[in-house]
């Protein structure tokens, strides 16, 4: 009899059948940020013809109705100290938090970390390699890959892709540009020369064609690192650039909300190695998953929720970054590993001199 729906506000927009096209030009807004009730039979629902639809009001193009959720569901008002939430994924919400204002962005971080863009990338289903973990050595004996659902490996999803490249940093086998140590991969039988369009690029195979499920090799190629190098400096820039607006930086940051599904599962440390996230200490760092999905979970069960969203979706400021002149600089500085600017990562340019110090086992 009642259902509660929380998204992005193109997907919102789709869903309601209005137009999302001012989405996508200049100057990027949408019909509408706040929407009327709806019944299940205007949407052809498959509950009851009269059902009421609740939808979670976003805050403009790029920031919806999923990030006032996270909002919510982080109980962002609650504390009043420095909080920054993150939303990983296509978009990369960025959302800054202090005494009860907040101010927001996003971030087109592009697919990759979703498993689109690279070579075996796959969505977080039975058969992709979840996690990636390897020695100096690069031998099988040290090589080892845990698969979702337990069976051989079709595909790598975007944590065991973090995993590769930060294993790949503590070993030498990556350097601060993303490119492979060619004779490491040969030494260990795991180099493979793949043509591309762009010409031959260097990977590494991580699962042999003889034990994968789909009678591949499944490989990590440099072109595969480079697009998660993307990814990860579009969100990290985004951070950054955002909290310089109000003359904040990461390392200001006390509590550190890690949003949407993706969140849940990647290793922290790893995730912090690479430069995706910030060199802060981990017990600031709150996981909240998917908040989107538990905020439209609370709009069916509490009786104050969609009043607390309608108001929420109007406090935000929204920063569009292509209109701040450090959003560029960040950008390029945060491509290289973990990040251009080393003293920002002071913990992790340490743990990797000393990781390179230790003579291989």
């Amino acid at each position: 009899h009642c259902v509660a729906v929380s998204g992005n506000t193109v997907m919102t927009h789709l869903l309601l059948g209005i137009s999302p096209e001012s989405i996508g030009q200049l100057p990027f807004r949408p019909v509408a940020n706040s929407y009327s009730e709806y019944r299940a039979r205007d949407l052809q629902l498959g509950i009851h013809s009269l059902g009421i639809v609740d939808v979670i009001p976003s805050v403009s193009g790029y920031v919806g109705g999923d990030i006032v959720s996270d909002i919510y569901v982080a109980r962002l008002s609650d504390r009043g100290d420095p909080t920054l939430l993150v939303d990983i994924g296509t978009n990369g919400e960025i959302v800054y938090a202090e005494g009860g204002q907040y101010i927001a962005c996003a971030t087109a971080a592009g697919p990759a970390f979703e498993g689109y863009g690279t070579a075996h990338g796959c969505r977080a289903a039975t058969g992709a390699i979840e996690h990636i973990d390897f020695g100096a050595s690069l031998k099988s004996e040290t090589f080892e890959t845990r698969v979702i659902g337990g069976g051989p490996a079709t595909g790598l999803c975007g944590s065991a892709l973090i995993d590769f490249i930060a294993c790949g940093m503590r070993s030498g086998l990556i350097n601060r540009v993303g490119r492979f140590n060619i004779e490491r991969l040969r030494d260990a039988g795991r180099h493979l020369r793949i043509e591309e369009m762009c010409g031959v690029v260097h990977a590494c195979v991580v699962v042999p064609a003889e034990q994968s499920g789909n009678g591949e090799a499944i490989y990590v190629s440099e072109a595969d690192v480079a697009q998660i190098l993307k990814a990860k400096a579009a969100i990290y820039a985004g951070m950054k650039t955002l909290l310089g607006v109000r003359k904040k930086s990461l390392a200001d940051i006390s509590r550190f909300c890690l949003a949407g599904g993706f969140a849940r599962h990647i290793h922290l440390q790893n995730a912090i190695l690479i430069g995706l996230l910030p060199d802060i200490p981990l017990d600031r760092f709150d996981v909240i998953g998917n908040g989107s999905l538990a905020g439209a979970m609370l709009a069916l069960v509490d009786a104050d929720a969609m009043d607390a969203y309608q108001t929420i979706a109007k406090q935000p400021e929204v920063v569009e970054l292509n209109c701040v002149a450090s959003f560029e600089n960040n950008f390029i500085d945060a491509l290289a590993l973990p990040n251009l600017n080393a003293a920002e990562f002071p913990n992790v340019t340490a743990e990797i001199a000393a990781a390179l110090s230790e003579p291989p086992s």
